[in-house]
């Protein structure tokens, strides 16, 4: 989320739009055409009320705001005062699917409050996904909202480099990517490639992201190696990325890979799996871990197959501007 704030509000303030950012903390060197408005950072140690003293900071920022009515507010929090919001997701589960237990909780309770007001707030004009996957579960919990709810609006990516997919060497390079582990899918991932190597399949694992203390207690075989944390990952030097996401509401590491010449085979459960290339393939979650070695193996038979082309940052903000915020 906050990579595509950065990258679209700076390549919105080079399209010569007048941008303010309303934010707790920045992260790098903003342009210097963007005016800055920092928030204190909240004392609050649980996610949930420091969220609620953003809120109510954000609330008294507007309320002393001048000239409210020349400014078009673009959110990407559990703001109230807000004309688009874009939804990174994933929602919360529906309040008839929450169980009893969690309704009596003032987080739960206030973390579904404030995600209805992001999404169906008085002065909401438009929602902005980032995924079909995304819209599709919006418009099942606020169908009331669906006039505003519109086609997903993809990240972009800043280099317009692309790799051509080559072939693949005696033993297959496979890459898993992701610090939430067990979310991303390491586990479907490790089985997936153990059933082929007890074919005889000759293939490797590096694995980005986690690092040894957050693993305790999974044995990892040594075929697979750990790279820890690192800021960009070489997919140039991989053959496929395994991503079996058990919830990812986009999933940049998709079209990062593909950039790169390598390919990917994920879940159903990514966003991104609404991309169409040939390099890129999704089979359900549910699916076994037989199946899945069968589409890895189909995958990695492709060779001298053109480059993977995604949208840039700036066709991003060009897309804002003419099919949300003119509308």
């Amino acid at each position: 989320m906050e990579t595509y704030v950065w990258h679209l509000t700076h390549e919105l303030a080079n399209l010569g739009l007048s941008v303010e950012v309303l934010c707790q903390s920045v992260e790098g060197d903003a342009d210097p055409k963007i005016t800055l408005h920092r928030l204190q950072p909240s004392p609050m140690k649980r996610r949930w009320k420091a969220m609620r003293d953003f809120r109510q900071k954000c609330d008294e920022f507007w309320r002393s705001y001048r000239d409210k009515d020349q400014v078009l507010v673009h959110s990407h929090e559990r703001c109230s005062f807000h004309h688009v919001t874009t939804f990174h997701g994933p929602p919360m589960k529906a309040w008839s699917e929450t169980p009893w237990y969690q309704k009596i909780s003032l987080r739960v309770r206030a973390w579904h409050q404030w995600e209805a007001s992001e999404v169906c707030g008085g002065s909401v004009r438009r929602v902005v996904p980032v995924s079909s996957l995304g819209k599709k579960r919006l418009a099942q919990l606020y169908p009331q909202c669906s006039d505003h709810l519109i086609d997903p609006i993809e990240p972009g990516l800043m280099s317009k480099s692309r790799q051509s997919f080559s072939g693949v060497g005696d033993s297959i390079r496979a890459v898993f990517v992701g610090k939430e582990w067990k979310r991303k899918g390491l586990l479907k991932a490790l089985a997936v490639l153990a059933a082929l190597r007890s074919r005889g399949v000759a293939i490797t694992l590096d694995v980005f992201g986690p690092v040894n203390p957050e693993l305790r207690g999974l044995h990892l075989p040594n075929w697979v190696s750990l790279r820890g944390w690192s800021v960009s990952v070489p997919y140039s030097n991989y053959d496929v990325l395994v991503h079996p996401a058990v919830q990812e509401p986009f999933g940049m590491v998709v079209p990062e890979a593909l950039v790169s010449g390598c390919r990917v085979l994920m879940s159903d459960n990514v966003g991104a799996a609404s991309i169409s290339h040939e390099c890129a393939t999704v089979k359900a979650l549910a699916c076994s871990d037989e199946e899945w070695g069968q589409a890895l193996m189909a995958l990695v038979g492709l060779k001298d197959v053109g480059p993977f082309r995604f949208q840039t940052w700036k066709e991003v903000a060009a897309r804002y501007l003419d099919e949300v915020y003119r509308v």
